[in-house]
């Protein structure tokens, strides 16, 4: 896994903390609900930072299928490894 920049850790964690966050609805995010979450316009920046997270086997999902984004085990280590990173960002009591 390649080492990430301290903004590059900040956006990952929030990203992975924002999938979790819908997954505990049973729900996935869409790349479009992501890039409104981080505040970028273009969905094409959301779809570059996911797809660097896909290569370093944080995320997956199938291609061509909406909302089948999926935290894999080595990025829920990454959110544990992180999560003061995104402490309170969903929930006071965090």
């Amino acid at each position: 896994m390649r080492v990430a920049s301290e903004p590059q850790e900040m956006r990952w964690s929030k990203i992975l903390a924002f999938m979790a966050w819908k997954h505990a609805s049973w729900q996935s995010p869409s790349i479009r609900e992501i890039g409104r979450f981080m505040g970028w316009r273009s969905p094409a920046t959301p779809h570059s930072c996911l797809a660097k997270m896909a290569d370093d086997g944080l995320i997956e999902w199938r291609a061509r299928q909406p909302q089948t984004l999926r935290i894999t085990a080595k990025g829920r280590d990454y959110l544990d490894d992180h999560r003061e990173l995104v402490r309170g960002l969903f929930n006071a009591n965090d």
